[in-house]
């Protein structure tokens, strides 16, 4: 067992022992010795034996208040950034404190001096959340239905993960550079303009890129017609097919789910000149110039 050692009569940094107090019992069980203390400002403190050995600057408090006062002073009317001192120093806690207005209208903000002198505090917070506002806000419409269709596009031309992928960016399909970087979506809404309910973002030519000259908004039906030629037709022509049972070529479109008739015919070249023109009626264009390698070309005779 340790030996009692009295420190009545001592003096430990600031504080003079004058006599022990009866035990303090801690929640957790631990006895913990007291003593009765005076300070060198005159007021009577309690102190246990192990803060009055290890601490040498030990006080009652007041020399933790004295040493900041002893820093620049922060007076009535100083602007520091956004803040306007508006009361003078008082302390709370241990630390020096003021009262001050921020420009952007907030008054009676309270903050330790030695942050507006360091520099930590310069606003009420709306600085901060301003810069934070400015990282995180590029254009304002990431949840518009608009940036869905051109992340979209991005995302089918350049994210190997993306499920149609390989219809796009794995075929060389890409975005022109206006439409990319960090001014890119706003480029991209300038140039495609409002977008219809109902309608998206579709290549005139299926095998080119997503360019302004290029791209139009297009409803589901444009879409199906303006698809690229199916691996299934053997003609080389969308729209044109061979029919074994009749011994003649057959052209036909689909708009709006209904399949349009436009008429049989001996000849490959007669099926298509036919095709074309109902096109141009149905949809305002022709895919001839899609479905070649080189241009309209006649097929071999069957």
């Amino acid at each position: 067992m340790a030996k009692f050692i009295d420190l009545s009569g001592g003096t430990y940094g600031h504080l003079t022992v004058i006599e022990r107090l009866p035990n303090r019992v801690t929640p957790k069980g631990q006895t913990t010795v007291v003593w009765k203390c005076q300070c060198v400002c005159g007021k009577i403190t309690e102190v246990g034996s192990q803060n009055l050995r290890i601490n040498p600057n030990i006080s009652c408090g007041c020399k933790n208040i004295q040493r900041p006062l002893a820093r620049d002073e922060i007076k009535v009317g100083e602007v520091y950034s956004r803040l306007t001192i508006t009361k003078g120093e008082h302390i709370i806690g241990n630390y020096r404190c003021v009262v001050a207005s921020c420009s952007c209208g907030v008054v009676d903000f309270i903050t330790r001096v030695d942050s507006i002198i360091g520099g930590n505090t310069q606003s009420c917070g709306c600085l901060q959340r301003e810069a934070a506002s400015s990282t995180n806000k590029t254009h304002g419409e990431s949840k518009t239905t608009l940036y869905k269709n051109y992340h979209a596009m991005l995302a089918r031309c350049y994210d190997s993960n993306a499920l149609i992928y390989e219809n796009y960016g794995a075929r060389g399909v890409t975005v022109c550079d206006r439409w990319l970087g960090v001014d890119g979506f706003l480029n991209f809404k300038e140039d495609m303009g409002v977008k219809p309910k109902g309608f998206s973002i579709e290549r005139k030519d299926v095998n080119g890129n997503y360019t302004p000259e290029n791209c139009v908004w297009a409803s589901g039906s444009i879409q199906m017609f303006n698809r690229r030629k199916l691996k299934l037709n053997t003609s080389g022509r969308t729209g044109v097919y061979w029919y074994e049972s009749r011994n003649r070529w057959v052209a036909k479109l689909m708009k709006d789910g209904k399949e349009k008739w436009i008429g049989q015919f001996i000849n490959f070249e007669d099926a298509c000149e036919a095709i074309e023109k109902a096109e141009v009626e149905l949809f305002g264009f022709s895919r001839t110039k899609y479905c070649f390698p080189t241009g309209k070309e006649s097929r071999n005779e069957r």
